[in-house]
């Protein structure tokens, strides 16, 4: 099993899970990382770049795969149960969704703000993402669309402090979030 790590210099080490040593050189990028991903069987990576772009890698070699670019700085990747889907949040509130393979994008939701957090339900029927609003009183909500039609399940949820962590439920069913407030949310 691997392990990557990421750097605000640009630098991705891949390492194994068990020993901790290398698997692979340093990957350098031209931009800082803000996050990484390993696709479910961790044969690709991807890598959310302060540039604008997401990277998509292959694990074994560091090789790039594909580049998807984006209109402003990327802060989150999650892949889908399956692999097949990538989904990216930007700085500007963009939520995209995109096959992995061939990187068409398929989806693009709107969140309140920045967005810092993305994750899939493990049945693939949703996607959250974790945004910063602009409202003083609620600062941080959770949106969650269906993911194959891009219809809400309903308004923001989980508002208030600062989120730090979000996660499905291994049924899909619901979602719990971590806020700054050391309270964990179940919706």
């Amino acid at each position: 099993s691997k392990l990557a790590t990421a750097c605000a210099d640009g630098s991705i080490r891949i390492l194994d899970a068990r020993t901790g040593l290398p698997l692979l050189p340093t990957l350098e990028q031209r931009s800082p990382i803000r996050m990484l991903a390993f696709d479910p069987p961790s044969l690709r990576l991807a890598a959310a770049g302060e540039d604008g772009s997401a990277r998509i890698l292959l694990a074994a070699t560091g090789q790039l795969e594909r580049t998807l670019a984006h209109a402003a700085p990327v802060q989150a990747v999650a892949f889908g149960a399956d692999g097949a889907w990538l989904a990216t949040g930007t700085t500007n509130g963009n939520v995209s969704v995109w096959e992995a393979k061939s990187g068409e994008l398929r989806h693009r939701f709107e969140a309140a703000g920045a967005v810092f957090l993305v994750a899939f339900s493990p049945d693939g029927k949703w996607l959250a993402a974790v945004a910063r609003t602009q409202d003083e009183e609620t600062p941080w909500a959770v949106h969650v669309w269906e993911a194959v039609t891009g219809a809400p399940l309903g308004p923001p949820v989980c508002r208030g402090n600062r989120i730090y962590s979000l996660a499905f439920s291994p049924d899909s069913r619901r979602f719990i979030c971590a806020t700054r407030d050391n309270v964990a949310r179940v919706w």
